[in-house]
């Protein structure tokens, strides 16, 4: 395993507030606006994650790209585009099997806040999903 220096630390406290502030403000903007069925598809999407071998980096950029596409603004799917091997590499480097199950819940959960327009609760619980990302990166 890799061993993580002070200064990986600082890289990945970067990505963690760019996280929190791209998809912090997709989530301000879905939760107005998604529908039943953007809200049923992204369900899927965790529903496929939780029973295949799909790596948690290339579900949480699909589903952070979706909800870009969900909120009808055309910039932040390119910008979470542009992030896609940033998502990849550093989701495949976190647990794989310690962590899907809570992952799992956590994203329905959000998913149902977000629906229910429920954006305080959604933006605290999207921070808490980052946060144990990083938590778990640097384990």
């Amino acid at each position: 395993m890799r061993q993580f220096q002070i200064g990986d630390f600082l890289h990945f406290k970067t990505v963690v507030n760019t996280r929190k502030l791209v998809e912090g403000e997709i989530i301000r903007i879905v939760s107005n606006k998604l529908t039943k069925s953007q809200a049923a598809f992204l369900h899927n999407l965790v529903d496929d994650f939780t029973s295949s071998n799909q790596r948690l980096g290339e579900f949480l950029y699909l589903f952070f790209h979706q909800l870009a596409i969900d909120s009808g603004n055309i910039v932040y799917p390119l910008l979470i585009s542009s992030f896609h091997q940033v998502y990849v590499v550093l989701g495949n480097w976190n647990s794989q099997q310690q962590g899907k199950a809570k992952i799992t819940r956590l994203n329905h959960q959000l998913v149902d806040q977000i629906s229910a327009h429920q954006t305080k609760e959604a933006l605290k619980l999207h921070n808490e999903l980052v946060e144990w990302s990083l938590k778990d990166l640097l384990r």
